[in-house]
């Protein structure tokens, strides 16, 4: 019967499947979620409390990853949506009896979307096995397809079926209802679940995890009386106490608030800045319970936290609330202010001080990386201000002393320090906290990020630094900084602005010239609106200079070029897109009237002939885009089709060359067809009078 040893060694293996040897293969594998899976699919502990931050909601959808076909015994595949038999199930389950192995099989089937059997292997095995991981992955799965009420039923039935809930299964809940925050009854439930956690005969007490993701439920539905209601029931000390995560969602939830209800007002009225002032009081009076249990050690203070006290208190957008974000960066992270205080000697002339840079020269500006020195001024003239609210921002012990107790700060502190420095005036002190937070070889040593860069070329925007934008776009793209930063059109946009507010400076044209280089280098396409604000650049200088007119003419051809052949032969393009190009072109056929008018004798006649074959084309593109704009047509793909039907014509006459084995004629054809676009075949024939070759070999 068994005569080869391949036989008899698959016999051996399926009469001893269950002994564990480290070559064998398992009917069952184990089934790990490798990284790519969501991190839902994952048994979650205390160490991953950070997980559940105050962070963009994810979408709810599961990353099956590569779908691996279920294969039976007889190595048939099994489709999808075969249904499955009670006697099949039997046979299966039979494997099963271990929790782990279970689970493992069930993570299998939801990644395969068979909820339906994993549910009733799950179902079957209730009375046997404690499996309720296996339940866990089921109500996570439902809540990662949107089915919210199918998995808080399947909750209860799990309940029935005498299997009780862990920790992990509450978290799991929690987490689904924050995916669908606007979810009628997401709130309710959530807090009715919650509340059940605290009966007597709950075997499940509420930790901090449950909590913060209870308050994440409510933040996220705009829920504040019971995100405070959940809050005022935390236990001050004990494994129920508030962690930073609790206080950063709360603080969030306080800005996120105050600034929904006051951003749809037009005007900022007074009762907008009432709204905003009693936010930020709410979150000082928090700030101080924060403080005090950081100064008793009971609370880890992260970035995070200090950053979500620092944009609350800027949205109130007054300067004392700017001055306790500084105050606030060196009580906890150990940042020496680079401006005096709000009532000490010094403060009037760092204020403010716009009026006093000399934006004509370039030399008074200090580099990127280097930091200029603190205004300094008189008592004498110093502004009496009035005494600041409280003194919770004082600089204590632990920030004085930088010792681990301080908090490190990274790319969302220079934003948050740049944001509000800016917002109020406060250049200087601003280019000194980039300088001292991105030096090299200073104590911090971030490395910005793209949106760091944007916030630091807005602050050069401000000062009219062209100079310095010119200088600091350059270094992002060869990574002179740190590591290389891909270019976007926000940072030309914002680098070209620069230019433009520096446009009483003599060598902004020049920068102006070199970004618009390095934007036909780097981007795909160049940008319409970047290439209109270099014109508008030249068009605003008085006097106007014919020459330096007719070089960003030159410059800017090649952008218009590439952007007409993206309108009409490029993939489709927005309607907003079309007016920025058509704006641009106008742009530039006005450029040219100048040129022609100012250098009526200064031009040569190739250069007035350009000028004027330049203006004609461009002003015909225009004509036909606006008699397109009418009839709601593309007049370039209505070009293009034309053209394609003339190829494929011409296609048609030399295969009829061919067939009549005029090779010579046929190639002549292709070389007409290449230089003109078009040709005819046939007239060639009876203008030349020859008669085809008779054979070719």
């Amino acid at each position: 019967m068994l005569e080869c040893e391949t036989c008899i060694r698959r016999c051996i293996r399926i009469i001893f499947a269950d002994i564990s040897s480290p070559g064998r293969l398992h009917p069952f594998p184990r089934v790990t979620p490798p990284a790519h899976i969501p991190f839902r699919f994952q048994r979650g502990y205390a160490s991953q409390a950070a997980a559940f931050q105050n962070v963009p909601i994810p979408s709810p959808t599961i990353d099956a990853g590569v779908k691996v076909p279920h294969v039976s015994r007889s190595g048939r595949a099994i489709k999808q949506d075969e249904p499955f038999t009670k006697s099949s199930l039997e046979q299966e389950v039979r494997w099963l009896k271990d929790p782990l192995k279970l689970g493992d099989h069930v993570v299998k089937l939801l990644r395969q979307d068979d909820p339906s059997k994993a549910l009733a292997i799950v179902r079957r095995l209730s009375k046997e096995v404690a499996c309720t991981v296996s339940w866990n992955y089921l109500i996570d799965y439902l809540m990662s397809k949107g089915r919210v009420a199918d998995a808080v039923k399947l909750y209860n039935e799990m309940k029935k079926r005498a299997q009780t809930p862990d920790a992990h299964t509450f978290t799991t809940l929690f987490r689904g209802f924050s995916w669908y925050p606007k979810f009628s009854l997401s709130v309710h439930r959530t807090l009715s679940i919650y509340h059940s956690m605290f009966a007597d005969n709950s075997p499940v007490k509420p930790s901090v995890i449950h909590t913060n993701a209870v308050l994440k439920v409510c933040a996220l539905a705009g829920d504040m009386d019971a995100l405070l209601g959940v809050a005022a029931r935390l236990s001050p000390r004990g494994p129920g106490a508030p962690n930073n995560l609790t206080f950063t969602t709360i603080l969030n939830a306080i800005r996120n608030e105050a600034w929904d209800a006051t951003k749809d007002a037009k005007d900022d009225t007074p009762s907008k800045r009432e709204k905003r002032r009693r936010a930020v009081m709410q979150g000082r009076r928090l700030w101080q319970e924060i403080k005090d249990r950081w100064e008793k050690g009971d609370l880890y203070l992260d970035e995070e936290l200090v950053c979500a006290m620092g944009r609350l208190m800027l949205i109130a957008n007054d300067e004392q609330n700017v001055d306790d974000i500084l105050s606030l960066l060196e009580q906890t992270m150990g940042i020496r202010r680079q401006l005096p205080r709000q009532g000490e000697p010094g403060r009037k002339g760092a204020s403010r001080n716009l009026q006093a840079i000399d934006v004509s020269k370039d030399s008074d500006l200090p580099s990127h990386n280097e930091r200029a020195p603190i205004a300094q001024e008189d008592s004498s003239e110093t502004e009496v201000l009035s005494e600041p609210e409280s003194d919770i921002f004082a600089l204590t012990t632990i920030g004085a002393q930088r010792n681990q107790s301080t908090v490190p700060p990274g790319r969302n502190t220079l934003s948050l320090v740049i944001d509000a420095c800016t917002r109020i005036g406060l250049v200087r002190a601003a280019q000194n906290y980039w300088g001292l937070l991105t030096d090299p070889s200073g104590p911090y040593k971030i490395l910005p990020d793209t949106e760091n860069y944007h916030m630091y070329l807005r602050l050069l925007r401000v000062r009219h630094a062209s100079k310095l934008a010119v200088e600091l776009i350059t270094d992002m793209h060869r990574g002179s900084l740190g590591p290389k930063i891909a270019l976007q059109v926000k940072t030309f946009r914002i680098g070209l602005s620069c230019c433009v507010r520096d446009k009483n400076n003599k060598n902004s044209i020049p920068y102006a010239a070199k970004l618009v280089r390095l934007m036909t280098d780097t981007l795909e396409h160049p940008d319409a609106r970047a290439l209109g604000m270099y014109l508008n650049l030249g068009l605003s200088q008085q006097p106007r200079d014919w020459r330096t007119l007719m070089s960003m003419v030159r410059g800017t051809e090649l952008g218009i070029r590439n952007l007409r052949s993206l309108i009409s032969y490029g993939p489709e393009t927005g309607k907003e897109q079309q007016e920025d190009v058509k704006e641009l072109v106008t742009k530039c056929i006005g450029a040219l009237d100048v040129v022609l008018d100012l250098g009526n004798e200064g031009l040569s006649a190739n250069e007035r002939s350009y000028c004027k074959e330049l203006k004609g084309t461009w002003s015909a593109w225009l004509s036909r885009m606006s008699r397109a704009s009418i009839g709601q047509r593309n007049p370039g793909r209505d070009h293009a089709r034309r053209q394609k039907r003339q190829f494929n014509a011409g296609d048609e006459e030399v295969g009829a060359a061919h067939e009549d084995r005029d090779v010579g004629r046929a190639r002549a054809a292709l070389l007409n067809r290449g230089q003109k676009g078009t040709y005819h075949l046939k007239r060639q024939r009876e203008a030349n009078g020859t008669k085809p070759v008779s054979s070719v070999d």
